[in-house]
């Protein structure tokens, strides 16, 4: 939070970058005996509501598989894990210390009969849930973004990784060398064109190769802002796409490392940015979310077969291996409820 907030009430990364390490700092004081004493804590409260303590012991064992499947996630991709620091050296299955924590806690319980699991009706209540981006958010299919409830779509270049923030939808080439950001702003009162848009917020910077156009039967209007803050630096030259679409501004940012005269990737973010349309009748439910299914484990299948029918484009088979508690090597018991990601 202090480094969001430092880069943009003063606009300086180097401040963001710096309260991070403050941040990372401070958390990394929290040593195992601390962690040790909180787990311990939760596993008493679990026992004291009847619910079986060792059950702590298999969720931090499967958040210590998501960090496995992290780890090896940024490996294949060439970028650093994001992960949490942890203090269990092992995984908990080898981790006495903390076996030993947890499961002496609900023996202090004294009236505590701490058996209950109650995972049926935990699997009652997920079935059906959401998975990974809400109708709300929109959803990414390959390099399309659907939104419903705005009723647009877009493409992104082939191969470009796509990460949809609640507040912005935000593409990377692979090499990482550009990026495209858009969001939507609602414009002032009076305002009701991109260009007028543009020239009020943007009328005391140079703009260059500025024209306006029609996308998809859109007004839209473009041009290159001359020593723009981007992701690579506070003095860049940016290309902006604004579309006029549903009462609202869509703003499109494109930035290269290499920038002059214009961004290297300038051709594609203005062909992205052509793609801008209206949803069709028939893509709406491509807009709506995946959705877990808790359905029996099929005889004979493994969780490889039972992963390819997902319609997940990417790490199918390690998800549902995590979800189901089968990283990264078990496999499903056939008739065992299992919990599969399917369209909405």
């Amino acid at each position: 939070m202090l480094s969001a907030a430092a880069v943009i009430f003063t606009g300086q990364p180097a401040l963001g970058e710096l309260t991070n390490i403050a941040g990372a700092a401070v958390i990394s004081g929290y040593g195992r005996e601390a962690e040790l004493e909180a787990d311990s804590l939760g596993a008493r409260y679990l026992a004291k509501t009847a619910y079986k303590p060792e059950a702590m012991i298999e969720v931090v064992s499967i958040l210590k598989d998501q960090e496995q499947f992290e780890r090896d996630r940024a490996r294949a991709e060439g970028r650093d894990p994001r992960i949490y620091h942890g203090v269990f050296a092992s995984h908990p299955d080898n981790d006495t210390r903390f076996r030993e924590a947890v499961s002496s806690a609900g023996k202090v319980e004294g009236t505590a009969t701490g058996q209950a699991e109650e995972r049926d009706r935990y699997l009652r209540a997920i079935n059906g849930l959401a998975f990974g981006s809400s109708r709300r958010q929109g959803m990414v299919r390959d390099n399309r973004f659907y939104h419903a409830d705005f009723q647009l779509t877009i493409a992104f270049p082939q191969g470009w990784v796509v990460q949809n923030d609640p507040q912005q939808l935000l593409a990377a080439a692979p090499d990482k060398n550009s990026m495209m950001v858009m969001n939507a702003q609602p414009p002032p009162p009076g305002v009701t064109h991109p260009r007028d848009f543009v020239l009020r917020a943007l009328g005391d910077r140079r703009l260059d190769r500025a024209e306006e156009l029609e996308i998809n039967g859109l007004k839209a209007y473009t041009a290159i802002v001359r020593g723009d803050r981007s992701p690579y630096g506070t003095s860049d030259n940016v290309r902006y796409v604004v579309i006029a679409f549903n009462n609202l501004m869509w703003v499109i940012r494109g930035a290269s490392r290499a920038d002059e005269p214009a961004p290297q990737a300038d051709v594609l973010f203005m062909s992205a940015a052509k793609t801008f349309r209206a949803l069709r009748s028939n893509e709406f439910r491509l807009a709506e979310p995946y959705r877990l299914r808790v359905v029996p484990a099929p005889a004979g299948m493994s969780i490889e077969q039972i992963a390819a029918r997902s319609p997940m484009p990417k790490y199918a088979l390690e998800q549902h291996k995590l979800i189901n508690g089968l990283y990264p090597s078990k496999q499903p018991v056939a008739g065992e409820p299992i919990k599969f990601v399917g369209d909405g």
